[in-house]
């Protein structure tokens, strides 16, 4: 029975395979695969004869697989062995042994069998252990990409010689993978698999559709209408302070017209000492001050309000994002003030 499952495993292992077991269930090739195969057999024995065994194999198993036989089965068998895939070959022959004993080909049975049993003993093996780690839930073994069936673990299986990878894997634990090279001959490599890690937690970052709600909807109140709010409040602080400065101008303007009264004749204020002069003179400049300082108070008064009045309400976020740019321009010539924005 071991032997068995070890057969059947390897079968599985190195690839043998249904396709190779087919001349037992699988309906007559078409003429076109008949005669590929048939060629590919040709090729494969020349190649065979030239000592190219790794090109023979490949035209064998193309062959095999166009029109299953037995004899292209114990072909094959033979190349894998020359080639140094003993557990292959191996398994190969006892499955042409079970099919030729099945068909009443006795002849063929024996040399599949008198085949098996010399490679036997020559098998290099490979034994992964687990230990108590078998017990762990949703645990997984694979081999060269294989998966393992429970009964194979810590077992001692037949492999071609060569690298071996495995990869061990359970529920709530990390990954563990490791490689081992397995020498020709006879012999077993074991790979000791060591105590799986608890896999790490991670947190979970936004969901899609946390990512693609409305801005008006996240938690940072962060939306283009509070922001244009925020504008429009700051922009009135900066009217508010214009409209203060034009009222002190115009104070100022105002105490230096009457100090330059002192300085002018009473029956004519237009004559003035050069002090007097030079008083009116700074009136005049306080008082242009302070009708720009109005002009652009008021004017920043009126945008502050409309950016405030004009805000997307937050459930109802706009099309595009608002984009307002305000600036003054003051001078002793006059004063300006542009506003670029759209909604």
């Amino acid at each position: 029975m071991a032997k068995f499952m070890h057969r059947a495993l390897a079968t599985t292992l190195v690839g043998a395979g249904v396709a190779f077991l087919a001349p037992s269930i699988r309906a007559q090739p078409r003429p076109a695969e008949s005669a590929a195969a048939e060629a590919l057999f040709q090729q494969a024995a020349t190649l065979m004869g030239e000592g190219k065994y790794s090109e023979a194999c490949e035209k064998f198993e193309g062959s095999q697989q166009l029109d299953p036989a037995l004899g292209t089965m114990l072909r094959l068998a033979d190349c894998y062995d020359r080639t140094g895939r003993t557990a292959s070959a191996w398994s190969m022959f006892e499955d042409v042994a079970s099919l030729a004993r099945a068909r009443g080909d006795s002849e063929r049975q024996q040399m599949a069998n008198d085949r098996a049993n010399d490679l036997e003993p020559r098998l290099s093996k490979l034994e992964i252990k687990l230990g108590s780690q078998r017990a762990l839930p949703g645990l997984s073994v694979t081999l060269n990409g294989t998966s393992l069936p429970r009964a194979m673990w810590d077992v001692a299986i037949p492999v071609d010689p060569g690298t071996q990878h495995v990869e061990v894997t359970a529920d709530g634990r990390a990954p563990w993978s490791g490689s081992a090279d397995v020498s020709r001959g006879a012999g077993v490599k074991t790979i000791s698999v060591p105590e799986l890690g608890q896999k790490a937690v991670v947190e979970p970052g936004p969901s899609a559709d946390a990512k693609r709600a409305p801005l008006s909807d996240r938690s940072d109140g962060t939306t283009p209408g509070r922001a244009q709010r925020t504008a429009g409040y700051v922009v009135a602080g900066g009217a508010l302070l214009g409209l203060g400065v034009g009222a002190f101008l115009t104070y100022r303007a105002h105490k230096s017209y009457e100090l330059s009264l002192d300085h002018c004749r009473p029956e004519d204020a237009s004559k003035c000492s050069a002090v007097g002069v030079e008083q009116r003179d700074d009136a005049r400049s306080l008082a242009n001050g302070a009708t720009i300082a109005f002009a652009s108070g008021g004017a920043l008064l009126v945008t502050g309000i409309a950016l405030v009045l004009l805000a997307p309400k937050a459930e109802a976020p706009p099309a595009s994002s608002t984009a307002m740019r305000v600036s003054a321009n003051v001078s002793r010539a006059g004063g300006s003030l542009t506003m670029l924005g759209a909604w």
